[in-house]
């Protein structure tokens, strides 16, 4: 059994995507193919070998309404209100990384996404955007 009290690691992470995709109603291979990508990812992501890329993550959120910060720290609920959602998904614009090829800071950005590809690292990053969510909930509450 998964243990979700401790939403920073990739086994936990990867169990609540899990969940996300059964209560969507699709299987690896409907939502891989509704990605453009392999069923193999899917399954690497649900076992925690793999985070979940960003563009994908911020499609699922437009189309189905997940809660990312649910998925990533186990905050709030499965899924963001209706009112929270955009009326129409760009699917073009969603499956496109927001960094293209020949932007300035490309190359950094691929590092950051392969670095995340490491537990430890994946861990360390986690932990401080969990701060400074936490330094901005103090800060909004201040104002």
């Amino acid at each position: 059994m998964h243990n979700t009290d401790h939403p920073r690691t990739m086994e936990d992470i990867g169990f609540r995507f899990l969940l996300f995709r059964k209560a969507i109603k699709r299987t690896q291979l409907q939502l891989a193919s509704e990605l453009g990508i392999g069923q193999s990812k899917i399954a690497a992501v649900e076992k925690g070998r793999k985070f979940p890329e960003i563009n994908y993550l911020h499609y699922l959120k437009r189309k189905y309404g997940l809660n990312i910060n649910w998925l990533l720290c186990k905050d709030r609920e499965m899924f963001v209100s209706k009112d929270d959602r955009p009326s129409e998904v760009d699917t073009d614009y969603a499956m496109k990384p927001q960094v293209q090829d020949g932007d300035p800071g490309y190359k950094e950005y691929l590092e950051l996404i392969q670095l995340m590809q490491v537990p430890v690292i994946e861990k360390a990053v986690m932990e401080s955007l969990q701060e400074v969510k936490e330094q901005m909930r103090k800060k909004a509450g201040e104002e």
